[in-house]
């Protein structure tokens, strides 16, 4: 088959993302101009629950950039799966067999669509299930304690044990693998029931890191931004595990790197402190959510409370 004839669908959901969604796209199309001669790209993105001034910006965005084919989909319900169904389905009408999809609050480096396309026949072949991008945090001068130590655990291969899950920022999934069911208990956060799914049903290779496709984003800078991001990625998690219990056996060592002890103890004496500051503040994060399971009857209300700091460099 001639690379001009395969359907490249790239999806972008949406969420109240006003201040950094321009900033976005315009990286994504650079990204994406790379590789138009090669692929036919349609751009499939998804509003959800947006009630600030995003779907204006978007569809002058659109306007703007003719010469890119792009669909706006608009959801009232403020819910990541179901954007992403709506963009699968868009994808299967085009007779895409994979799409590429975006996180809105990132920047796309401008070889990251070229390097994940060149995963695209292993994929479609079923050798691989997912290619994802690596995620590397927007450094500023001026950082927290938090942000530091966060830092640390998203960059480092050494201290860290190996990736087992994928981050849903970018990554590129075959359609008919993007098999999220609808429950009674809506599922919410992609990555985390397909990490599961993918790690419980396949072999543990399944899932490939890009380290040449490369996204920018900005990472969070205060406790209760820190504590929000582990809060709704441990309702999914306990969600999974209820609606399957299959995912039991690998649910920990698939969503959470680990300390290698040997390792950082060969460390400087400034990542020693951040790691052991990074488990600490895990230790009192996970002790203040069990306090809201016991105490707060509606724990799982508002799962997605939106981390502000990571949506602006200020």
């Amino acid at each position: 088959m001639n690379k001009k004839e395969i359907k490249i669908v790239i999806g972008v959901c949406v969420k109240k993302e006003e201040k950094l969604i321009i900033q976005m796209l315009e990286s994504l199309s650079k990204s994406i101009v790379k590789s138009i001669e090669y692929y036919d790209f349609h751009i499939v993105m998804c509003a959800n629950g947006c009630t600030d001034n995003t779907i204006p910006l978007v569809q002058s965005w659109i306007k703007n950039n003719l010469h890119l084919s792009c669909g706006l989909f608009e959801l009232n319900e403020s819910n990541l799966i179901e954007a992403q169904r709506t963009v699968i389905r868009e994808a299967k009408k085009n007779n895409s067999k994979v799409v590429i999809f975006f996180d809105s609050d990132i920047i796309v480096h401008e070889d990251c669509v070229s390097e994940l396309l060149k995963y695209y026949f292993p994929i479609e072949k079923g050798i691989i299930k997912v290619a994802y991008a690596i995620s590397v945090p927007i450094r500023r001068k001026r950082v927290s304690l938090i942000e530091s130590a966060t830092n640390l655990y998203n960059t480092s291969n050494i201290i860290f044990s190996r990736r087992k899950h994928f981050q849903g920022r970018a990554f590129l999934i075959k359609t008919d693998v993007w098999d999220v069911p609808e429950t009674g208990s809506q599922l919410i956060v992609d990555d985390i029931y397909l990490s599961l799914y993918i790690r419980s049903k396949f072999e543990s290779n399944s899932i490939m890191e890009i380290s040449t496709a490369k996204v920018y984003f900005y990472q969070i800078r205060t406790y209760v931004d820190l504590y929000n991001t582990f809060r709704r990625t441990k309702i999914e998690i306990l969600k999974c595990l209820l609606l399957f219990p299959e995912f039991k056996v690998i649910s920990d060592v698939s969503v959470y790197r680990k300390i290698i002890w040997k390792n950082l103890l060969k460390e400087p004496i400034h990542n020693i402190f951040l790691c052991l500051y990074l488990l600490f503040i895990r230790k009192i994060v996970a002790l203040q959510f069990k306090f809201e399971i016991m105490f707060t009857k509606s724990n799982k209300e508002n799962q997605w409370k939106v981390t502000k700091t990571s949506k602006s460099m200020i």
